[in-house]
């Protein structure tokens, strides 16, 4: 999911072609969750699309990127930013004091089958491992960059364990890519990992002895939405309908469409507040768990 985290943030502009002048608008992007900022092949698809931007002039259009959250959320709310660009946790973290300035919410589709992914927690069938509990202390390989990963491991573990992965783990690993997690797991190189369903698929349909080596400890709801996540203001319906007209219109951009295809991004889709019901129940469940936990 890395790679295409940050060409995400730029496909804004990218969909302004034909704006009117007068328009300004400003991205904001929180940085915190959202990696390979300086990746140079990142980078230079940025490149080819700021080319592809500079073919109009009707349009002055800014990113913002910052590390402060209080004055990310502040910005989106004052209107000073048209767009708010920001890991999917934090969306959630802060729901209630932004639902209020949000138009549509976005997330980007990879190469998954569905909108919402499932997670897998997998252990190798030679180390003996049987269950969550006998992964105390043990080495668990992570997608860097995914917190949402996160939220399903830290949840499991403290409705079983009431330990967060932190505590209960002799070391998590965090990989650049799934497919290299499940690799190390197949060659007993670390002790468990966490993949999506449609990465876990993918690598069996490559390679059918992963399936016969390997064994599943759990299995989570298919809730999870990719990671990157791009609010669009009430107050700026002008950006949030070209924004929505592009990806309606992205099979006629031949230009732009070989962009996405390179870094693997599928679509953009709008989310509704009933779509997203079930994450939002699952991360209220574990602030619940975690006020418990830590409580004792």
């Amino acid at each position: 999911m890395s790679r295409f985290i940050i060409l995400f943030l730029f496909l804004i502009p990218l969909s302004l072609f034909s704006a009117n002048k007068e328009h300004k608008g400003v991205v904001i992007v929180y940085k915190k969750g959202l990696a390979n900022i300086n990746n140079k092949d990142i980078r230079l698809g940025i490149e080819i699309l700021l080319q592809e931007i500079l073919k109009s002039k009707d349009i002055l259009l800014k990113a913002e990127f910052t590390d402060d959250f209080e004055k990310a959320i502040s910005d989106f709310q004052s209107v000073k930013a048209d767009f708010l660009s920001m890991d999917f946790v934090y969306y959630m973290q802060d729901y209630d004091s932004l639902s209020p300035y949000v138009q549509d919410t976005w997330i980007l589709i990879p190469r998954e089958k569905n909108t919402f992914r499932r997670f897998y927690l997998l252990v190798n069938k030679k180390s003996g491992i049987n269950s969550l509990a006998e992964l105390k202390n043990k080495r668990v390989g992570l997608l860097e960059s995914d917190s949402l990963q996160e939220l399903y491991i830290n949840t499991l573990l403290l409705e079983n364990q009431g330990l967060k992965s932190k505590k209960y783990f002799k070391e998590k690993i965090y990989y650049p890519k799934s497919s290299r997690a499940l690799l190390k797991l197949f060659f007993n190189k670390i002790d468990a990992c966490i993949v999506s369903e449609n990465t876990w698929d993918i690598a069996v349909e490559l390679n059918p002895q992963i399936a016969k080596s390997l064994k599943f400890i759990d299995k989570s709801p298919d809730i999870f939405p990719p990671v990157p996540t791009t609010l669009t203001h009430k107050k700026s319906p002008y950006f949030s309908k070209l924004y929505k007209d592009f990806f309606l219109k992205l099979e006629n951009n031949s230009h732009a469409k070989q962009i996405f295809d390179m870094y693997q991004i599928v679509e953009s889709v709008k989310v509704s507040k009933k779509d997203l019901a079930p994450i939002f129940k699952y991360y209220k469940h574990y602030l619940e768990l975690e006020k418990k936990n830590y409580a004792k």
